[in-house]
């Protein structure tokens, strides 16, 4: 039986950074099978490499290991690591989506960790539970020895439970209704929506809809046909330990207002308007990539539809309208 490794693992504390050293430790043990001792270390700032190989000779390592998150977001993390049987660091970079839970990185963290040890420390490929996505590995750094080149190209073992899917996008079913100060805005109707992740909290959006309401003073219905390319900002998205969250959507309007008598079927031309809406949203994932939304927000338009009935306007449709959604989500 070889000699168990001792692997020095380095953790940053600062803001910018999400020790969970216990975590990441559990699961190098995991996946070395006890092939490896792993002391764990939390340092205010990472040390130089020639400090960390210090250290690691003070604490008799055969290996060491530092995490470094590239921004606040927890998104992106860099793995550096040096063994007795490189001459050189390897670095690793792991991606993670904002809606990864903690213990899913950590995971991922400990098992990259480990898939970048000498082969001696890690237990037969067949004792990890098949995964569809390991993290992927990042070239070795530059100058590094064709040994670095081949440790660095090593596949991760897979975590026991893979991270929820990073979601690019959406696309969203909505039934819709909006409320005038007059009443001649009332409608109600449906909407169909697409998003984009741009990244972070962000995401594009565009809309199409319809909203049909009646004009008792003219005795007609009205049709509203609308485009709405906008933004959404949503700080808390809902994952898998978390289902509910929050969020804010902002758009601009363009409308086509067109009124139908029901007496005489007449269509007076309809008009073009623009216009901006606003609404807050709150979501509830019942199922993994599938959410229920309500939004509850305002919209506006830069002009009116006037009612005219035998050369007199009657009404005018309302330019502020209170709007209500409930839509079912899908993320992919």
């Amino acid at each position: 039986m070889s000699t168990p490794l001792v692997v020095l693992v380095l953790v940053g504390t600062s803001a910018a950074h999400d020790p969970a050293s216990a975590g990441v430790s559990a699961a190098m043990e995991q996946a070395l099978s006890g092939q490896a001792r792993v002391l764990s270390r939390e340092v205010e700032e990472l040390p130089t490499d020639d400090a960390a190989l210090a250290m690691g000779r003070a604490a008799g390592a055969d290996a060491i290991a530092e995490i470094a998150w590239s921004d606040a977001r927890r998104e992106h993390v860099k793995v550096h690591v040096h063994t007795g049987a490189a001459t050189l660091w390897v670095d690793r970079r792991v991606e993670f989506a904002t809606t990864d839970a903690p213990a899913e990185r950590e995971r991922t963290i400990g098992f990259t960790l480990a898939s970048m040890l000498p082969a001696r420390a890690r237990s037969e490929p067949d004792t990890y539970v098949t995964s569809p996505a390991p993290p992927v590995a990042s070239p070795p750094t530059e100058g590094s020895s064709p040994g670095d080149a081949a440790l660095a190209g090593q596949t991760a073992p897979p975590a026991a439970q893979a991270p929820e899917h990073r979601r690019l996008g959406s696309v969203e079913l909505a039934l819709v209704g909006a409320i005038g100060k007059t009443g001649y805005a009332n409608g109600v109707g449906a909407a169909l929506a697409i998003e984009r992740t741009l990244g972070g909290p962000w995401s594009a959006r565009a809309e199409v809809g319809w909203r049909s309401g009646d004009a008792a003073a003219a005795d007609a219905r009205t049709l509203m046909l609308y485009l709405t390319p906008g933004i959404a900002w949503r700080p808390l998205l809902p994952d898998r330990e978390r289902p509910f969250g929050l969020g804010v959507r902002g758009a601009y309007v363009i409308v086509r207002e067109q009124l139908t008598r029901s007496i005489d079927g007449a269509a007076p031309p309809g008009q073009w308007q623009s216009g901006a809406k606003a609404v807050l949203e709150g979501a509830w994932q019942f199922a993994d990539g599938a959410l229920a939304v309500l939004a509850l927000g305002g919209e506006a338009t830069f002009g009116t539809l006037d009612v005219v009935v035998n050369g007199r306007t009657v009404a005018s449709i309302d330019p502020l309208r209170l709007i209500g959604e409930a839509a079912v989500q899908a993320r992919f």
